[in-house]
C-alpha cells in the first residue's frame, strides 16, 4: 500500500458511511470529489471498483482528462462538464463526480463534497484504513486517531503527506516492532521533523486520548526542531555554515562515528530541504545525539552597518560618500541600541532609498 492507496481506501470508507446515513430510495445521492488531484481521484475510483457490492450502487462519471491519464476504465469516463451531472438522470442510487479546480465550484456547491478537508477531518477513518493486520486494541486505535487529530490541529499538511505519515507509522509498528507511541515519533521525518522515537513518551498514558497534548508536541516539533533541518533557528534566523562547523568540531566525539558522514554532508549542503536534510532527519534526535549539533547555537546577529554597506554596494553603488561609508563602519563598532544625531541625519538623507 502507498499513500494514494490509503487515500483511496479512506475516501471509500468515508463515502460508504455517508451513503449509509440515509436509506437508499428512488432518488440519487450525488457526491463530488472536490479539488483532489487526478491521481487521488483515480485511486478512490479504483478502490470502489475493487468492491463489486459497492461499485454496483455507484455510477462513476469522471472527466476524461482526469481519469484517462490515470488508467480508469472507459465506462467511468465522461466528456461532459462536471456541472452537467448536477441534475442529470442516473440509473444508480449514488452518483460520484469529480472537480479538480475552482472553475465550476460555485455551480457545484449543492453537491455533497468529498475533498481534503472532509477526509482530513475524520482521523478515525485513516486509522481504520491503515490498521488492518495490525494487532492494535480499540484503545490504541483511539490514541492513534487523537494523535492524528493533534497533528491536524498543529499544522495543516497535504493529503498525501498526511497519508504518508500514517503509513510510515504503520511501517514502524509492523516492520520495526515499535509500540504505537514510539512509531508516531519514528515516522516524523515524513513531516520534515527529525526522528525521535521517544518524543511522545512524555504524554502520560491517561492523557493520550487528549488531542490537545498531541497538538502541543507536534507544534513544538514543527516550530523548533524542523527549523534546524533547513539551517534556521526556531526564530527563523539563518545559521551560518561556520557556526555549524565550529559546533560539530566540539560535539563530534559524542555522536556515533557511523553517522559522521551524514552530519558532515548536511553541514556542507544548502540551507533548505534537500537530500542531505532528509538523511539527517532519519537519524534519531536523542538516541543518535543529533541534537548536540544544534544545542547552544545562537543566531548570528546581523551587523546593521555592514548590511547597509552591502545594500548600497549591490543595489546603489557610488551613492554613499566616503564619510558616510566610514560612518557605517563605525556604527557596528559602537554596539549601541540607541540612535544619536549622526544616525538620524544619515537616515533622513537616505530614507527614501532605505
Amino acid at each position: 500500500m502507498d499513500a494514494l492507496d490509503l487515500i483511496g481506501r479512506t475516501a471509500v470508507v468515508y463515502l460508504t458511511r455517508a451513503i449509509g446515513i440515509e436509506e437508499l430510495g428512488d432518488g440519487t445521492q450525488r457526491f463530488l470529489l472536490d479539488r483532489l488531484t487526478g491521481a487521488q481521484v483515480s485511486a478512490i475510483c479504483r478502490e470502489i471498483l475493487r468492491q463489486p457490492p459497492l461499485a454496483e450502487k455507484i455510477r462513476l462519471r469522471i472527466p476524461r482528462e482526469v481519469g484517462s491519464p490515470n488508467g480508469l476504465p472507459e465506462e467511468t469516463l465522461t466528456d461532459e462538464r462536471t456541472t452537467h451531472w448536477r441534475h442529470a438522470a442516473c440509473d444508480r442510487p449514488v452518483l460520484l463526480i469529480a472537480n479538480t479546480d475552482d472553475d465550476q465550484g460555485q455551480s457545484l456547491r449543492d453537491v455533497t463534497p468529498i475533498g481534503s478537508s472532509e477526509l482530513l477531518g475524520e482521523p478515525d477513518l485513516w486509522v481504520t484504513g491503515v490498521a488492518e493486520g495490525l494487532s492494535l486494541t480499540d484503545q490504541q486505535r483511539g490514541v492513534f486517531a487523537k494523535a492524528l487529530k493533534g497533528l491536524q490541529d498543529a499544522k495543516p499538511v497535504s493529503l498525501e503527506t498526511f497519508a504518508a505519515y500514517v503509513l510510515k507509522t504503520r511501517e514502524a509498528i509492523d516492520e520495526q516492532g515499535l509500540p504505537l507511541i514510539n512509531a508516531l515519533g519514528w515516522a516524523m521525518p515524513v513531516l520534515r521533523i527529525p526522528r525521535d522515537s521517544s518524543y511522545f513518551e512524555v504524554i502520560p498514558e491517561k492523557f493520550r486520548t487528549h488531542a490537545q497534548r498531541w497538538k502541543r508536541l507536534y507544534q513544538q516539533g514543527f516550530n523548533k526542531r524542523a527549523a534546524y533541518l533547513i539551517k534556521t533557528t526556531p526564530t527563523q534566523q539563518p545559521i551560518a555554515p561556520e557556526q555549524l562547523r565550529e559546533m560539530w568540531e566540539r560535539v563530534a566525539a559524542a555522536v556515533p562515528p557511523l553517522h559522521h558522514p551524514t552530519i558532515e554532508a548536511f553541514i556542507a549542503a544548502p540551507g533548505k530541504w534537500c537530500a542531505e536534510a532528509e538523511a539527517l532527519s532519519a537519524l534519531e534526535w536523542e538516541r543518535d545525539n543529533v541534537k548536540a549539533l544544534f544545542d547552544g547555537l545562537k543566531a548570528r546577529r546581523e551587523s546593521l552597518g555592514q548590511k547597509t554597506l552591502d545594500f548600497y554596494e549591490g543595489a546603489l553603488p557610488d551613492t554613499l560618500t566616503m564619510e558616510e561609508q566610514e560612518y557605517l563602519q563605525r556604527l557596528d563598532a559602537r554596539k549601541t541600541k540607541e540612535a544619536n544625531e549622526e544616525d538620524e541625519e544619515f537616515y533622513e538623507r537616505h530614507r527614501t532609498e532605505l
